[in-house]
């Protein structure tokens, strides 16, 4: 989703993730404490873009906008993508980084005005900005929902959401290969806390919006991906481009380094979800289906939130609202 929203002339879209999930509890301690929590964990790619050492802050010199995707399997075969980055003709990141650096010389009211710099910061930064941007957008991924978005409202009370929901089973498959091409795999215990995060979201959505017309699914984005992008840009108040159908990154096309494949094409991926998966985990993610049938709070309490909402039935309310984006047309 980030990545077809990203071409947009009127929507400025911030590469990797807006981690509002690491925020929302800094904002009671003072503004300044809020300031020093964004710089060092604000954003997905900060730790990569900033060397901190005891006399100064410096940038990284083999920082990439675009996150470095890893290991694929291409015809059987596995590759290594160049990491050639051409975005930083694209994106000045000194300039970047000497804004970031200001936020702790201004005296910032709220939580809002810093975002507010950060971003305008990336836009002054770029080589070729839109000249027509009326707004700016960031993924958030996983978290307490209920409290980042209400955090999210309350820095900016005009502000939209689009939601995308996927099966929980393959959102955890999908991170677990993921953290395999980095070389990390995960336990029992992070699976379920995934398992455990995913359906936190699908019960979230089901249980807080109502027409859907602001949430997508990602089968169905994947399927038909004009038909459900031209639906979120509806949502957004933005005109549809062509440009909304292929990833890019600062408008260039570009592997979703969360992707299985060498590719910066939407694709169709027919795989069950235990398909490249462990024995172990395969166990884990099996016996968690099932559990879910029978007592899904007694699970995991701490971790399970809001009423549980199978994601087919999720699935099948947002297939209604897609189908209705036909009829009004």
């Amino acid at each position: 989703m980030q990545g077809l929203l990203d071409g947009s002339d009127q929507l400025q879209m911030i590469p990797l993730e807006l981690k509002l999930k690491s925020l929302y509890k800094q904002e009671k301690k003072g503004i300044k404490h809020f300031v020093d929590s964004y710089l060092s964990r604000g954003r997905s790619f900060f730790p990569e873009l900033i060397v901190k050492n005891q006399s100064n802050i410096q940038l990284n010199p083999n920082f990439t906008i675009q996150k470095p995707v890893g290991p694929r399997i291409e015809n059987g075969n596995d590759i290594n993508l160049s990491n050639n980055d051409k975005f930083s003709q694209l994106l000045n990141y000194s300039s970047y980084l000497a804004s970031l650096l200001q936020l702790n010389e201004k005296n910032f009211k709220n939580p809002a005005e810093v975002l507010q710099h950060d971003v305008n910061g990336f836009v002054k930064a770029l080589a070729n900005p839109s000249t027509g941007i009326i707004g700016w957008a960031s993924k958030e991924v996983g978290g307490r929902s209920s409290r980042i978005i209400s955090f999210f409202y309350s820095m900016f009370p005009n502000g939209k959401v689009i939601y995308l929901a996927r099966d929980p089973l393959h959102v955890t498959r999908s991170i677990i290969l993921e953290r395999r091409r980095r070389g990390v795999e995960l336990n029992a215990k992070d699976i379920w806390r995934q398992l455990i995060d995913s359906q936190n979201v699908v019960n979230y959505i089901a249980s807080h919006t109502s027409d859907m017309t602001h949430v997508v699914a990602y089968e169905m984005l994947i399927e038909n991906t004009e038909h459900e992008m031209k639906r979120v840009c509806r949502a957004l108040q933005i005109p549809y481009a062509k440009i909304h159908t292929i990833p890019t990154t600062l408008g260039l096309p570009a592997v979703v380094h969360t992707s299985s494949r060498a590719t910066t094409q939407v694709f169709k991926s027919t795989k069950h979800w235990s398909h490249d998966l462990y024995l172990k985990q395969k166990i884990v993610l099996f016996v968690y289906q099932i559990c879910l049938r029978t007592s899904y709070r007694f699970l995991n309490l701490p971790y399970a939130r809001y009423q549980f909402t199978p994601y087919k039935f999720l699935f099948n309310k947002i297939k209604q609202a897609s189908n209705h984006f036909d009829s009004i047309k």
